[in-house]
């Protein structure tokens, strides 16, 4: 999406539009959320017509209510398209395991943290639903890291913007590099610690398989 489109749709929408792009992108379509607040606030800075805290405001409510449209649709229909379609793409039994095991243990703070990675945020709160992470724990990771991610954007952006309102392309795409190469380094990470945290998940599965068959009836 070029910088002129997009200053085109913020003259004519406004906030609307950020808030539209957030939800989808939250939500799970490819959108570029950060594109979006980055050009907004630099749109701010240099005009008076859109303030930092309504952007801000706009875009925080954006990206938490996309996040739980999200966890819905991964709720109702995740596990039936990852049954389906998941091993075509490599999402073996083991790793289901293996994602079950890392949203059970450290699911709200990988909510938050995924927040600043653009290729695992249109995923992320699938994932959330599908595994079924408690709602509670979700929403925790959801408003601090909807909440964190938003505010570095539009008042980080908004204040360099008042010296550098020239550089919103390049901040745009500086932005998608840095997000592109922590994921890959992410990726390679979890790929050389494949077999471990299969191991730890399949002894956490055998001790829950356990819990629930000693509880009482």
């Amino acid at each position: 999406m070029s910088a002129d489109l997009l200053h085109r749709l913020l003259h004519s929408y406004g906030l609307g539009f950020v808030f539209l792009v957030l939800v989808l992108d939250s939500a799970g379509l490819p959108l570029p959320g950060e594109t979006a607040m980055i050009a907004a606030a630099f749109y701010a800075a240099r005009s008076h017509s859109l303030g930092p805290v309504p952007l801000f405001l706009a875009s925080a409510a954006g990206a938490i209510g996309g996040a739980v449209l999200g966890y819905a649709l991964g709720w109702r229909f995740g596990a039936q398209a990852l049954n389906r379609f998941g091993p075509r793409f490599g999402y073996t039994e083991d790793r289901q395991l293996v994602a079950h095991y890392l949203i059970d243990r450290y699911g709200a703070v990988l909510i938050a943290v995924g927040r600043f990675f653009a290729l695992l945020r249109p995923v992320e709160n699938l994932l959330a639903g599908t595994t079924g992470m408690e709602f509670r724990r979700f929403m925790a990771g959801n408003v601090v890291g909807g909440v964190a991610w938003t505010s570095l954007y539009c008042f980080g952006i908004y204040l360099a913007g008042k010296k550098l309102t020239h550089m919103a392309g390049e901040a745009a795409t500086l932005s998608g590099i840095t997000a592109a190469v922590a994921l890959l380094a992410g990726f390679l990470l979890l790929r050389r610690q494949e077999a471990r945290l299969v191991e730890a998940a399949r002894a956490a599965a055998a001790r829950k398989r356990r819990h629930v068959t000693d509880e009482p009836e």
